[in-house]
Parts: structure tokens; C-alpha cells; sequence
């Protein structure tokens, strides 16, 4: 009898941690969060969404990737305007995560 060896390679789907913005946050203070990857084969794309609109251009947000499995999203100087659902989406090859986490801006949203 003869043998073959198969071999099956599982790609995990992404995982991301929780987050959430710090509370009672005003005009003028400075905001952000970290998206962390904590499972996940590579390659990872990680997108950043405001109210389920990409964020692109906002020159008062910054998003930065810091390393393969971690992207950070800063606001320098926070305006009402900057309220909203923020959302980061990790997604590979085989499926997407998404975590959510709303930014009030004096106690508005």
C-alpha cells in the first residue's frame, strides 16, 4: 500500500481587542485608541471607518500602523465635529472583525 501525506493549512480568521475612547472627553483634548489583532494569519489589512465612512482625509486624524497586528487612530485636537462611531476592521483571506467604540465629544455624540 502506498501512502500520501496531505497537507491542509487553516487560515485563522482575524480577531480584534476591545476598545474603547476615554469618557467625558471635551473641545480641545486630545483622543485615541489602538486596534490590536490578538489572532489572525497574515496578510492583515486593518481599515479604520467613522460612521461606516472611511476615514481618509481628516488632516486632525491620524492612523498609524504599528507593526503588522496593531494600527492606532489619534485625534491632535478634538472638535465636535469628531464625534461619531469609530471602527476598525481586520480582515485576511479568509474573514473580517470589526470593533466599535463611540467618541463623544462634550457628552455628544
Amino acid at each position: 500500500s502506498s501512502s500520501q501525506n496531505v497537507h491542509i493549512s487553516v487560515t485563522v480568521p482575524p480577531k480584534i481587542a476591545p476598545f474603547e475612547f476615554q469618557p467625558d472627553l471635551h473641545s480641545g483634548d486630545r483622543a485615541g485608541v489602538q486596534c490590536l489583532i490578538t489572532k489572525g494569519d497574515p496578510p492583515l489589512t486593518i481599515s479604520w471607518f467613522k460612521n461606516d465612512l472611511p476615514i481618509i482625509s481628516d488632516p486632525e486624524i491620524v492612523v498609524r500602523s504599528t507593526g503588522e497586528y496593531t494600527s492606532s487612530l489619534s485625534i491632535a485636537t478634538l472638535s465636535t465635529g469628531h464625534a461619531g462611531n469609530y471602527s476598525c476592521v481586520a480582515s485576511n483571506q479568509v474573514a473580517s472583525d470589526s470593533h466599535s467604540s463611540v467618541l463623544r465629544v462634550n457628552g455628544k455624540v
